[in-house]
């Protein structure tokens, strides 16, 4: 059971934790409002229509894996080891449709089908390049008859990746979707040039090959969708901006001037304006000899140190003007532009 000298013991272990947070309540400042966020970029044309884009590349893609068309062995159901006596009573079973798919009769396919050495080319390099290729002898020739083919796939990709990062929002995923099919494409031609056919099997090395790398498309082309730049600005944004309300408070104080000249020129409008202005002063002349004011203003003026503001103002200003001026000339650089500072 709890006693005395055990409850002092943890009130003494407490007593800090409570201290605290009797003074936190005593004590608490009004919390600081959060800046808002800034406005969402409005989407534009280009944005919408590189969503539609990923989004048709995608289904697309999806298409080809799940209608992906299947070999000799596939239709027949047996394995590319099949000896050639099954292999024939298979394909003289399906001679209309081996005929109506392929252009060649079952005797045409046994013959070619019958060495060990055109099932390792289905194994690896597919059905096509086998009945297809009339210059191919070795592997090589008829890994250059795939590459083509290959190549393509990669190329109607690229072409959608360079125009999606095209966009404000995209640009900055172009270096990494650049990167990732580059491997994606070396892995893919060191996996050709290193592959071992797998004979008890009815599925090649081809279709899979193309099967993962369109899944590898469609995930490339997910992160494209999803991810983008956020709403922050960047400097040249920034210092756009500024120079753009710098522009409109010129061309504002040029139209001031014309409207100031039209007014002077005229005597009714002049007189209206000096008396206008008159009583401007009449009345700020009122307020600054009011004796509450003054004290007021004697007490706020203590409070700040003017000189050190007026210096942190200075230099503030100055580090804004050297920055615009180094971004904008890092800008030029980059664009192979000539120097500003020249």
């Amino acid at each position: 059971m709890l006693d005395w000298s055990t409850i002092q013991f943890f009130l003494f272990l407490a007593a800090p934790y409570l201290i605290r947070k009797i003074q936190s309540m005593f004590n608490r400042q009004p919390t600081a409002q959060a800046r808002p966020p800034p406005p969402p970029r409005p989407r534009t044309f280009s944005d919408r229509a590189v969503t539609v884009l990923l989004i048709v590349t995608a289904v697309y893609q999806l298409y080809c894996v799940l209608h992906q068309p299947i070999n000799l062995f596939q239709l027949l159901d047996v394995n590319f080891e099949a000896p050639p006596y099954v292999l024939r009573d298979l394909l003289l079973g399906h001679a209309e449709i081996l005929l109506f798919t392929t252009g060649l009769t079952a005797e045409e396919l046994l013959d070619r089908l019958r060495t060990t050495h055109s099932r390792h080319v289905i194994a690896t390099f597919g059905q096509d390049a086998l009945l297809d290729c009339t210059f191919c002898r070795e592997s090589g020739d008829y890994m250059l008859y795939v590459l083509p083919g290959i190549a393509s796939t990669y190329a109607l990709v690229v072409v959608v990746m360079g125009l999606a990062t095209m966009t404000w929002r995209k640009q900055d995923l172009r270096n990494y979707a650049t990167i990732f099919l580059v491997s994606m494409g070396v892995v893919e031609l060191y996996s050709f040039m290193t592959y071992t056919p797998v004979m008890n099997d009815r599925i090649g090395f081809y279709q899979k090959a193309d099967k993962y790398r369109r899944l590898a498309f469609v995930a490339l082309v997910g992160a494209l969708l999803v991810f983008e730049r956020g709403n922050e600005r960047t400097d040249i944004e920034v210092l756009s901006d500024i120079a753009r309300e710098q522009e409109t408070l010129i061309n504002r104080s040029k139209a001031q001037s014309l409207q100031r000249a039209s007014v002077m020129r005229d005597s009714n409008l002049r007189r209206l304006h000096a008396e206008y202005y008159k009583r401007l002063e009449i009345a700020d002349g009122v307020v600054s000899a009011d004796t509450e004011f003054q004290q007021a203003r004697a007490q706020a003026m203590s409070r700040l140190d003017v000189e050190r503001l007026m210096k942190d103002a200075g230099q503030l200003a100055g580090d804004l003007v050297d920055q615009g001026i180094k971004t904008f000339q890092r800008g030029f650089d980059d664009q192979g532009q000539p120097d500003a500072a020249l």
